[in-house]
């Protein structure tokens, strides 16, 4: 059975310029260099200390209206503000614009047993938006889709938003603050590596906060918490 939702606990945050990619690959957890127009990818912001900062998509825009690459950062509302100010501290001297649009964009999503929509194009015929299947579908009975459009033109939708919660919880799956809490967890602790959130294989953050044998430390204290509640 499909449903479809507007997220209103969902907030946006656009990255653009020529550095976009860089500039984020140096402080998300999973690897920008798979992110291209039409597509996305999901992860965690770090602090310093390799703690969790948030959770997130990063979607990339098939039609960005500029030269540049556009990346549009999907979080939970209540930790946008705090991610804006880190990353425009971040940011230094780097060719990057960093603005919120949270008022101006919303996030619906879809999923459906039957014919899905096409990632990249407008799934609810709207000029203007844009579909991603989200990258964790891989866990899903069904495809998941999240499609961005303007907040003023948003569609009619049937569904409230605890069906899309309730999707990811009988997946097991989990996202937002209650989930990855805020300066205290650890990517591992809600499956990020297992759901392809984390890369191992980048050379920027991971290998920098955490020493090699870190994955294997964190798992053993996630099954041992896990067993010994």
């Amino acid at each position: 059975m499909g449903f479809k939702c507007r997220l209103l606990s969902r907030s946006l945050v656009r990255v653009s310029g020529t550095g976009s990619h860089e500039f984020l690959q140096g402080l998300f957890t999973n690897d920008l260099r798979s992110l291209q127009p039409g597509c996305s990818i999901w992860g965690c912001f770090l602090h310093y200390t390799g703690r969790v900062m948030c959770d997130a998509y990063l979607y990339q825009l098939t039609q960005p209206g500029t030269d540049d690459p556009v990346i549009l950062v999907d979080v939970h509302q209540t930790v946008s503000t705090a991610l804006v100010e880190h990353l425009k501290e971040m940011r230094l001297r780097r060719k990057v614009h960093i603005e919120d649009v949270g008022k101006e964009l919303a996030v619906v999503a879809t999923s459906s047993p039957e014919k899905p929509p096409l990632p990249g194009r407008g799934s609810l015929s709207l000029e203007g938006s844009e579909t991603f299947e989200d990258p964790r579908s891989f866990a899903f009975p069904a495809p998941l889709y999240k499609t961005i459009l303007p907040a003023a033109h948003t569609p009619s939708v049937s569904d409230p938003e605890s069906t899309y919660d309730s999707f990811l919880h009988a997946s097991g799956v989990g996202e937002g603050p209650d989930v990855f809490r805020p300066s205290k967890s650890l990517p591992f602790e809600a499956n990020a590596d297992f759901l392809r959130g984390v890369s191992f294989h980048k050379d920027a953050i991971w290998g920098r906060t955490h020493p090699p044998d870190a994955r294997h430390v964190s798992y053993t204290k996630a099954y041992n918490s896990f067993f010994n509640r």
